[in-house]
């Protein structure tokens, strides 16, 4: 959602005269569709929004709501107050157990720090080119410690053609897969020319490409089991009240 946002300004104003002008169900998908499209946007879905006189579009970056023309959307979130009094995150909510459905289709390619007395597991997108991924990996055994399974996805924040992500797939390609992420977040020491490489960066681009689907927008990117962002780097101390309080 960046170049969304830095693309574009939001028209609150004129969305809200567009609310009052017409209901969210009077829309055109196909004029919408190539309306984005003439953005830079692809359209994958449009639906009516619990927003008057808004609809959600459903985007290859993510979620917008929009004029039934398109012509003035709002990028971003959408907030709804519980009945608790705080607010939450609709379509946070909404799409964590897609989230967690994704993340589990790869459960075998993980690269597992599991807890001896294991309370809580985390999946997280990583990258040996990240200084907070590098500070996380540090910690590990705090983390462990606490009872917190850590389970690694590869995230090379530069692309699947980039430097960390062929320091990744080496790591993923290892006969001992942990060593190989220790020595590579712990001593900066990197392996080469491991076999069935060219496997392993098809996977490493597959797991980009996953977080790309999860809106990840920085490394580390940490996951629970159902799906939802905790966000980024956090002490295993924080992440572990962090996961109590979810």
């Amino acid at each position: 959602m960046n170049l969304v946002r830095t693309m574009f300004t939001l028209l609150f104003a004129g969305l809200l005269t567009a609310g009052a002008q017409a209901e969210s169900s009077d829309f055109d998908k196909a004029e919408l569709t190539r309306h984005f499209a003439s953005l830079g946007v692809a359209v994958e879905d449009v639906q009516s929004s619990t927003l008057e006189g808004l609809v959600e579009v459903k985007t290859s970056q993510g979620v917008l709501f929009a004029s039934p023309d398109g012509k003035q959307f709002i990028a971003g979130t959408l907030y709804a107050q519980a009945e608790n009094g705080n607010y939450v995150d609709v379509l946070a909510e909404r799409q964590a157990p897609i989230n967690a459905a994704k993340i589990e289709a790869i459960k075998d390619e993980l690269i597992v720090y599991k807890a001896d007395n294991e309370k809580f597991v985390v999946t997280v997108f990583t990258d040996t080119s990240c200084g907070y991924c590098v500070r996380l990996h540090q910690q590990m055994q705090g983390y462990n410690d606490l009872g917190i399974t850590i389970r690694y996805a590869a995230y090379p924040r530069q692309g699947p053609q980039s430097k960390p992500a062929e320091d990744l797939a080496q790591i993923w390609c290892a006969d001992d897969q942990q060593k190989a992420m220790d020595d590579a977040d712990l001593k900066r020491s990197f392996i080469k020319d491991s076999e069935n490489i060219a496997q392993c960066r098809q996977m490493v681009s597959e797991h980009y490409q996953l977080g790309r689907e999860l809106d990840i927008t920085g490394t580390p990117a940490i996951f629970t089991p159902a799906g939802k962002i905790i966000g980024g780097y956090l002490p295993p101390d924080k992440l572990y009240q962090r996961l109590i309080q979810m």
